[in-house]
C-alpha cells in the first residue's frame, strides 16, 4: 500500500478511536470465543497420552465435560461479541457518513460543477462502507488474528522447538508471494472501485433523464451503454479476484507444506522414542489451526489494499475547503438598504462568464435582467446570494463585502425561485416550510392565496398534508413554480429574486403575480429574470446583459427609445411573437 494510502487510513481510524474500550472488550470476547478451538488440541493429547494408557474411565468423563463447558463459554463470548461488533460498526457508519454529507453539502456550487455526482453518492454508501468494515471488523479481526498466531507458535515452540523452527522457514516464500502480487492487485483495485463509480454515476445520470430516453426511444441504445459499462466492471473485478485467489492461495498452498515437513520429521522423533504421539498430533492440530488465522490475515491485507484506496477518495472530499465555514447565518447584515456591484468579474473553469459589471440595487425598487442566453444573467444572481466568488471586483451589501459577509449570511437574505423548481419529497407542507423555523397557519393560508394555490390545496383530500409524489403529474410546471414562489415569500427575504420563476405560466398569470409581488415588497429590493421582455417592462430598472457585460441599463421606455440592445431583444421576440400568431391562424384557417 502506498504511503498516502497509509496516511489516509491512519486519519480515518479517529472515527474508531472513541469507541476504544468496546473494541478492546469486543477483542477480549472473541479471544475467550477461541479458547474453545485453542483448548481441544491440548486435551487430544491428554487423551492419547494420559487417558488411554491408563484406562481411566472417570478421566474421560472429566475431560470431555471440561471441553463441553468451555465450548458453551465460547459460544456465549460468539454472541455478545457479534452483538457488540455490530453496535460499534453501525456507529462508525453513522460518524462517518454523516460528517461526509455535512462537509459535501457545505462545498461551493463549483465543487459540483467539477465533481461526477455519482462518484460523491458511491463515496457516501460504497467506500463508508469498505473504510466502516475495515475499521471496525477487519482491525478486531486482525488483532485476534495475530494474537492465534503468536499464542499458537509459542504452543508450537513448546511442544517441540525443533518441528517449530522448521515451519518457521517457509516464512521468507510466504512473504515473496505477497510482495509479488501486492503491487499488481493495488493497481486494478483503483480501477475497480472507478469503474464501479462509473456504473453508479451512468445509472443517476440516466434514470435523471428518463423522460428523454423515452422521447427519442433510446431504450436499446442505453441498455447496450449500461450493459458495456457494467461489463467493463465485472472484468477488472475478476482480475482483481483472481489475483487475490492466485496469491492467496498460493500462500496457503505454502503454509499446507509445514504438515508435509512436521509429519517427515515428526515421524522420524516417534520412531526414535524422543517424540510421544500426542505431541506430535497435537502439534499437527495447532498448526492446523493456525492455517485459519494466516488465510486470514492474508485476507485483510488485502482488504486494507482496497479500504486505503476508498480513504485516499473520502478524505479527498473532506480535504476540499469550505469556504465561511466559521461564519454563522445572518451575522452581520442588518436590512438591505442597498447592493452595489463593483467591476466584477466572474470565470467558470475556462470560460469568461462576466467581466467589468457594475450596477447599484437599492431598497424599494425593481429590476429586471434580461439577455440572451448564456449572457451571464443567471451567474449574477448566484454571485449575489454568495454561492459563486468574483474573481475580481466587489459586491457590497450596505457597504459590506461579501467575501466578508460570507454565504450563510448572504442566502439568509436573499431568496432565490430558479426556473428549474426543486421540490423534495414529503408534503406540500414540508416544501413550503422547507427553511423556515417558524410559520403561523393564518402566514401559510395568505401567502399560498398570495401565489394562486388555495383553491387547488383545499380540493386535495389531505390539503396540505399531501404527499408531493402522490400527486405525480397532476401537479404542473406552473403549479411547482407557484410552491417555489410561496416557499421564497414565506421567507420574506430582504432580497427577492425571481430567475425564470413564472416561466412555466401563461402570460397574464405570469403580469398578475409579479405585479402583486411587486405592490407586496415596496420596501425590498426585487431582482426579475425573463426572456419575456413583457414581464420586466414595467420594472424600475432593467439592465440588458450581452456577452457577460452590461450592454445598457435603463427604465423599459427609455431603453427602447435608445434603440440599442435592448431594443434589439424587443424586435426580435415581437417579430418571433408575430410569426407565431400568423401560423396560428393560417391553421385554424385551414381548420
Amino acid at each position: 500500500m502506498t504511503p498516502a494510502n497509509n496516511k489516509t487510513l491512519l486519519r480515518s481510524y479517529s472515527y474508531v478511536r472513541k469507541y476504544y474500550l468496546k473494541e478492546l472488550f469486543i477483542l477480549l470476547l472473541i479471544l475467550c470465543q477461541n479458547a474453545g478451538a485453542l483448548s481441544f488440541p491440548y486435551f487430544i493429547k491428554v487423551i492419547i497420552d494420559k487417558v488411554f494408557p491408563a484406562a481411566d474411565f472417570q478421566m474421560l468423563i472429566e475431560v470431555l465435560l471440561f471441553i463441553v463447558g468451555i465450548q458453551l463459554f465460547s459460544m456465549v463470548a460468539g454472541i455478545l461479541s457479534a452483538y457488540f461488533q455490530q453496535q460499534v460498526s453501525n456507529a462508525v457508519m453513522e460518524d462517518l457518513r454523516t460528517d461526509l454529507f455535512d462537509h459535501i453539502i457545505h462545498l461551493p456550487i463549483d465543487f459540483y460543477n467539477k465533481n461526477d455526482i455519482g462518484e460523491v453518492i458511491h463515496s457516501l454508501s460504497n467506500e463508508v462502507n469498505i473504510i466502516r468494515e475495515f475499521l471496525t471488523t477487519s482491525l478486531i479481526q486482525f488483532a485476534n488474528n495475530l494474537i492465534l498466531i503468536i499464542g499458537i507458535s509459542l504452543i508450537l515452540y513448546f511442544l517441540d522447538a525443533k518441528l517449530f523452527f522448521l515451519c518457521i522457514l517457509l516464512i521468507p516464500l510466504l512473504l515473496i508471494t505477497i510482495s509479488l502480487f501486492h503491487r499488481r492487485i493495488r493497481a486494478y483495485i483503483a480501477r475497480d472501485r472507478k469503474a464501479d463509480a462509473s456504473v453508479m454515476s451512468f445509472m443517476i445520470e440516466k434514470l435523471d433523464n428518463v423522460i428523454l430516453i423515452k422521447l427519442f426511444n433510446r431504450y436499446r441504445f442505453e441498455w447496450q451503454n449500461f450493459r458495456n459499462r457494467i461489463r467493463e466492471y465485472i472484468k477488472i473485478n475478476l482480475r482483481v479476484t483472481m489475483l487475490r485467489a492466485q496469491g492467496t492461495q498460493i500462500s496457503i498452498f505454502l503454509i499446507a507444506m509445514a504438515p508435509v515437513v512436521v509429519i517427515g520429521f515428526g515421524s522420524g522423533g516417534i520412531f526414535s522414542g524422543i517424540l510421544s504421539l500426542g505431541t506430535l498430533v497435537a502439534f499437527l492440530e495447532y498448526f492446523n489451526l493456525m492455517i485459519g488465522p494466516s488465510r486470514n490475515m492474508l485476507g485483510l491485507y488485502y482488504g486494507m489494499l482496497r479500504a486505503g484506496e476508498s480513504a485516499r477518495k473520502l478524505m479527498a472530499f473532506f480535504d476540499t475547503p469550505i469556504p465561511d465555514r466559521d461564519r454563522k447565518p445572518g451575522a452581520g447584515i442588518e436590512p438591505v438598504e442597498r447592493i452595489a456591484v463593483e467591476q466584477v468579474g466572474l470565470t467558470l473553469g475556462a470560460n469568461q462568464i462576466l467581466e467589468e459589471v457594475s450596477f447599484v440595487l437599492e431598497k424599494g425598487r425593481s429590476y429586471g435582467f434580461v439577455g440572451a442566453s448564456g449572457s451571464g444573467k443567471s451567474s449574477l444572481t448566484f454571485m449575489l446570494c454568495g454561492l459563486y466568488k468574483a474573481d475580481k471586483g466587489h459586491i457590497y451589501f450596505n457597504g459590506k463585502d461579501t467575501k466578508d459577509l460570507g454565504v450563510y449570511a448572504l442566502c439568509d437574505q436573499v431568496g432565490l425561485v430558479r426556473s428549474n423548481t426543486k421540490l423534495l419529497r414529503g408534503t406540500i407542507r414540508d416544501n413550503i416550510l422547507y427553511g423556515i423555523e417558524s410559520a403561523g397557519a393564518d402566514a401559510l393560508e395568505a401567502v399560498l392565496e398570495f401565489v394562486g394555490l388555495a383553491d387547488y390545496i383545499l380540493e386535495l383530500p389531505q390539503q396540505l398534508d399531501t404527499d408531493i409524489s402522490d400527486l405525480g403529474t397532476r401537479l404542473s410546471d406552473g403549479q411547482r413554480q407557484r410552491l417555489a414562489i410561496a416557499r421564497a415569500l414565506l421567507k420574506d427575504p430582504q432580497v427577492l429574486i425571481l430567475d425564470e420563476a413564472t416561466s412555466a405560466m401563461d402570460s397574464i398569470s405570469e403580469s398578475t403575480l409579479i405585479r402583486n409581488i411587486l405592490d407586496r415588497y415596496q420596501d425590498r429590493i426585487v431582482v426579475v429574470i425573463s426572456h419575456r421582455l413583457s414581464t420586466v417592462s414595467n420594472l424600475d430598472e432593467i439592465i440588458c446583459l450581452r456577452d457577460g457585460v452590461i450592454a445598457e441599463q435603463d427604465a423599459h421606455a427609455r431603453l427602447l427609445a435608445k434603440k440599442g440592445a435592448y431594443w434589439n431583444l424587443f424586435e426580435q421576440q415581437l417579430v418571433g411573437n408575430t410569426a407565431d400568431l400568423q401560423g396560428n391562424l393560417m391553421i385554424d384557417n385551414k381548420k
